[in-house]
């Protein structure tokens, strides 16, 4: 497939996502599936209608050089990308679930956690912050950050008319949307009076 007519397809599929998804997600999808077309270029066979043996390989040879999270998450989204454009779904077929396996068995299913924001350290960024308006700002989002254990998109997400006090809880703040609340239904998360001082 040339260039110019994976850009459509890319655009024709992308296109039917648009909204349905969070941003970040459909250019996540996006970048993946690129990997895999550029595969597929490479390995000189059609992308789509993808095959169980195909994605097989794909994964074989992706252990060479990425980890077990990265190739976990191309196989997820290779499957949602074909499911949601109605092409055939190899992933879940035995020959892709055992590529997975052997995966798993060479390289192993570890990831690297990101290291906790403890409070001794949230204190000594505290005392960082200037009094201006930007680091009172920057005060405002670590002890967001540090309470509320949100990711960035969601503490960025917070209103001031979020701010609440519940005879039951106390101060909350109300959570509009998070990646386990796609449809934004909302919950309340209990803060600590030192926020709102």
């Amino acid at each position: 497939m040339c260039p110019r007519n994976q850009n459509i397809m890319l655009d024709e599929i992308f296109g039917k996502f648009d909204g349905a998804f969070a941003d970040n997600t459909i250019r996540a999808y996006r970048s993946d599936f690129e990997q895999y077309i550029k595969w597929c270029a490479f390995k000189n066979i059609p992308p789509i209608p993808a095959t169980a043996g195909n994605l097989a390989i794909y994964v074989d040879e992706l252990t060479h050089t990425c980890k077990s999270a990265t190739i976990r998450r191309r196989v997820n989204s290779l499957g949602t990308i074909f499911k949601l454009s109605r092409h055939p779904d190899p992933s879940k077929d035995p020959e892709v679930v055992l590529a997975v396996k052997r995966m798993h068995r060479k390289i192993g299913r570890h990831q690297k956690q990101a290291a906790p924001l403890t409070f001794e350290t949230l204190e000594q960024l505290l005392s960082l912050c200037t009094n201006d308006e930007r680091g009172l700002r920057n005060q405002v989002l670590l002890l967001l950050g540090y309470e509320t254990m949100r990711c960035r998109s969601e503490l960025c997400s917070f209103r001031f008319e979020d701010m609440q006090y519940s005879p039951t809880l106390g101060y909350v703040l109300w959570l509009r949307k998070s990646k386990t609340d796609q449809f934004g239904e909302g919950r309340p998360i209990a803060v600590s009076d030192r926020l709102f001082a």
